[in-house]
């Protein structure tokens, strides 16, 4: 159940206030991922008249408004409406759609019509506190704006049957397709493109319009439009890096955020990549990974959702989705229904660093395995144990936290006799050293 709460404001409006606005102030809390206010009034009266047949009359009409924190106007919708609700991805008709900031917000009432003893307004607002879900969605899909075949509405439509959450427009060099985007709660639709070059492909993802032009001959060029799309908001993501026809030839030494070790079925470029991310985690850097389709058009093997990026997030807010992939509190899963893994030390989950004096268990369980199914605990000193599954359809087990650098989870199934496949594969949990000890 949601965790939710509750104000409740009286205000008397008199008669001398009609044909006024004025504001009912309230404190909207932290976290807070959607606010639904209903207002109620005694609006008619019902009267008999000289034959005896029943008749109303208004009495009493108010206006209903509200502004943020930073006094800007969020909607409107008169007396046509006692209820409306606003979102980070959609909000009732009349009423704008945005975060939902902490602060001193105020609902703006107006008093059309007063009858002369006054009229009583009663408000209720409710505030739906953020706590962490899990979402399925698709980093990297093409459409119509560049080598795709689908047109956008149906993008969405496909993304809605194979059970996203969210979705990403990444076409080629443009952001045409971002001016398509329709977006809600069930399925949170977010702009992006995917930079193009002979020399390798990064994703700029969560603004309309990341950079100015695309063109680039030289390594310095390609580090300043990188620049450039960070600078105005975006997450960059560098691209199927290993692929041996459009890898990443521009070195690592270049502004990102995480890294697509997962593009379309896994195969060679996939171990490639993470093998390479592993390596990089032994050097102790901290490099969140995703997945994405790439998707072009709907064909076996590289439909949307395979593979699936599953997110912990605080709330479905494209914010809250930006900023889960950017911590690393994600995994990557061949399919929607795929391996699920949670993963925890204490309270930390995967992206997460931890002190080791503080946190000593470590917590998984891995949901949707088969049988014969292998989980791998694996650290900077390679693979810690495996767990095999057999009858069970969830798997769970502890370990004690050592000195290491990082835990992570890998899950390998048969696909294929005697052939074992990646499956799922989580983000790491890192160890701060300790301050007085080196590894």
């Amino acid at each position: 159940m949601p965790n939710i709460l509750e104000v409740n404001i009286e205000r008397l409006v008199a008669k001398c206030e009609e044909k006024t606005y004025f504001e009912i102030p309230f404190k909207v809390p932290e976290n807070v991922s959607k606010i639904e206010v209903s207002y109620s009034y005694k609006r008619r009266e019902i009267k008999r008249d000289e034959t005896g047949d029943e008749f109303s009359r208004k009495i009493n009409v108010v206006d209903i408004a509200i502004r943020d924190e930073s006094k800007t106007f969020r909607g409107w919708s008169g007396s046509e409406r006692l209820y409306f609700y606003i979102t980070e991805n959609e909000s009732t008709p009349g009423y704008i759609r945005g975060i939902i900031n902490e602060g001193e917000w105020a609902i703006i009432l107006g008093a059309y019509k007063i009858q002369e003893k006054g009229c009583r307004v009663s408000l209720n607002i409710k505030f739906t506190l953020k706590e962490r879900i899990l979402l399925k969605g698709d980093l990297h899909v093409h459409s119509i704006h560049s080598d795709g075949k689908y047109e956008v509405p149906d993008l969405i439509k496909l993304a809605k049957l194979h059970e996203m959450d969210y979705m990403f427009l990444t076409d080629h060099n443009t952001f045409s397709q971002c001016e398509e985007i329709k977006s809600s709660d069930s399925l949170v639709v977010i702009p992006g493109m995917e930079w193009t070059h002979y020399n390798g492909h990064c994703n700029f993802l969560g603004v309309k319009n990341p950079i100015k032009n695309f063109v680039s001959n030289d390594k310095d060029k390609t580090i300043e439009i990188m620049k450039e799309a960070k600078a105005n908001g975006a997450l960059i993501t560098l691209n199927h890096p290993h692929c041996q026809y459009c890898g990443w030839k521009w070195g690592f030494d270049v502004p990102f955020h995480a890294m697509e070790i997962w593009n379309g079925p896994m195969k060679k470029s996939e171990y490639d990549a993470v093998e390479w991310w592993n390596s990089k985690l032994i050097e102790g850097e901290r490099i969140p990974i995703v997945g994405g389709s790439d998707s072009h058009k709907n064909e076996l093997l590289r439909m949307i959702g395979t593979p699936t990026t599953f997110l912990y997030s605080y709330s479905r807010g494209q914010s809250d989705i930006i900023d889960a992939i950017k911590n690393g509190h994600s995994f990557v899963s061949y399919k929607v229904n795929g391996p699920i893994i949670e993963f925890s030390v204490g309270k930390a989950i995967m992206g997460d660093c931890i002190d080791l004096r503080e946190n000593k268990i470590g917590l998984v369980k891995v949901e949707n395995v088969g049988f014969k199914d292998e989980i791998k605990l694996i650290s900077d000193k390679g693979i810690e144990k495996i767990y095999e599954v057999n009858e069970e359809s969830t798997k769970t087990f502890t370990f004690e936290v050592e000195k290491r650098k990082f835990y992570r989870i890998e899950v390998w199934r048969e696909i294929l006799p005697k052939m074992l496949t990646l499956v799922s594969i989580s983000n790491p949990i890192y160890i701060r050293k300790w301050i007085d000890e080196k590894y």
